[in-house]
């Protein structure tokens, strides 16, 4: 089974766009979550971690999803790879 879940705050309002073979609603949004630790010099750690939701839902929920608010985000972890421009591949997380 493949399920994280993230409590942290958004880090920029939502962004709605729609999947441009059939039209489908999609929300993208980034959340800063702490980590449990400090680092050496006593500064806390943030992953900040792209989560994407599909459906027709989503059209209604992007207006409460605005920077600095605190969310509960559950989900599947999906990890894509990809070739950039350069020619490198990359390693794409993200929650879905």
């Amino acid at each position: 089974m493949n399920t994280i879940t993230l409590v942290g705050r958004l880090v920029a309002d939502a962004e709605l766009k729609y999947l441009p073979n059939s039209g489908t609603p999609k929300i993208l949004f980034r959340v800063a979550v702490d980590r449990k630790y400090k680092d050496r010099e006593g500064k806390k750690k943030v992953d900040f971690i792209p989560c994407e939701q599909l459906g027709k839902h989503v059209e209604n929920l992007v207006q409460y999803l605005t920077k600095g608010k605190q969310i509960y985000a559950f989900g599947e972890l999906n990890i894509d790879n990809y070739k950039d421009e350069n020619g490198c591949w990359n390693l794409l997380l993200r929650l879905m």
